[in-house]
């Protein structure tokens, strides 16, 4: 088990306070507030005000408390959790700062070790510390993000959980492996399968590059493993070739595996051969991606000033040059 090390309580606030911020920015669009901004709570407290008072020892002193129950007597876990939150003589910034910093102390743990009754009272917390929104001062957000926390660490949980039964399954079943992928739709799950697929041996990987590579055109989601197993082998032709066959959302990242892979002249040889065989769409990507190594060389611009009076091209081709 990892020890707990306490996180300085006015840096750990003010990160999640800007990744809240910018979440919930992102969700609305950049500079924009979110159409349902009037159903928003006002904040409670202020910024600065808030992070003083989370800044004190009696944070640390019940983060530090709350490890020792998980670690000599988790059953009671729950219930010094609920104890808490029921506490008056602390405010509510000393109170979320202790439980977040709690939450990020779970990192080293697995599954099996925290009481799966005192993960989900923190994955549903409903924040109390509200500050006001940067777009908007009578908004509030959120200064303690305990319960995006908490999912993080059940994420954690199963992506590990997901890389371990992948690794024992590739070495057996490359199609079973597959077929898990095909129904998988947990973002942490499917992560977990990747990271298992990039580090297994080369002929697991060549087994599900092939059975992929069959199976793609009746099954779009094969594009992901099949790019990763291409990639991971450094097969050229490989990933040429999921690329003529059309890979959908993995086009570009099969396009930045060729960059890294390929030198100019190589790169010039498969933009060619894109040209001639890869939908217009997917040739325009490439010299999108590959533009700066492209600029300046003779072959690349030569192949650049032929596709100028393309109609589906020229204009990628023109930027290109």
């Amino acid at each position: 088990m990892l020890p707990c090390h306490p996180i300085p309580i006015v840096l750990l606030a003010a990160g999640l306070f800007q990744s809240a911020a910018a979440e919930a920015l992102h969700s609305s669009g950049a500079g924009m507030l979110p159409e349902d901004a009037q159903a928003w709570s006002s904040p409670n407290w202020q910024t600065e005000d808030a992070l003083v008072a989370a800044n004190s020892t009696a944070s640390n002193e019940i983060s530090a408390s709350l490890r020792a129950v998980l670690l000599q007597n988790r059953d009671a876990l729950l219930a010094e959790l609920e104890s808490l939150t029921a506490r008056q003589d602390l405010s509510w910034p000393q109170r979320e700062a202790a439980l977040l910093q709690f939450v990020r102390s779970l990192d080293g743990l697995r599954r099996d070790q925290v009481p799966p009754a005192a993960i989900a009272f923190l994955a549903q917390w409903q924040p109390r510390t509200l500050v006001p929104h940067e777009e908007m001062s009578s908004l509030g957000t959120p200064l303690f993000n305990i319960a995006a926390s908490a999912h993080g660490v059940q994420n954690r949980w199963l992506r590990e959980e997901a890389q371990q039964r992948t690794l024992a399954r590739l070495r057996t079943d490359a199609q079973d492996f597959l077929a898990e992928w095909s129904q998988a739709t947990d973002p942490a799950t499917r992560a977990g399968m990747v990271d298992a697929l990039n580090g297994s041996e080369r002929d697991n990987l060549q087994k599900v590059l092939a059975i992929a590579q069959a199976g793609i055109a009746g099954n779009a989601e094969l594009a992901v493993p099949a790019r990763h197993a291409a990639v991971a082998l450094r097969d050229i032709g490989a990933i040429t070739a999921l690329l003529v066959r059309g890979a959908g959302s993995e086009t570009r990242a099969l396009l930045l595996a060729l960059d890294d892979l390929l030198n100019i002249e190589q790169l010039v040889g498969v933009l060619a051969g894109l040209r001639r065989d890869a939908g217009a769409a997917d040739v325009a990507l490439a010299i999108g991606v590959w533009s700066k190594k492209l600029a300046g060389h003779r072959g690349a611009e030569s192949l650049l000033l032929d596709l100028l009076s393309d109609p589906e091209l020229g204009s990628s081709a023109a930027l290109a040059l």
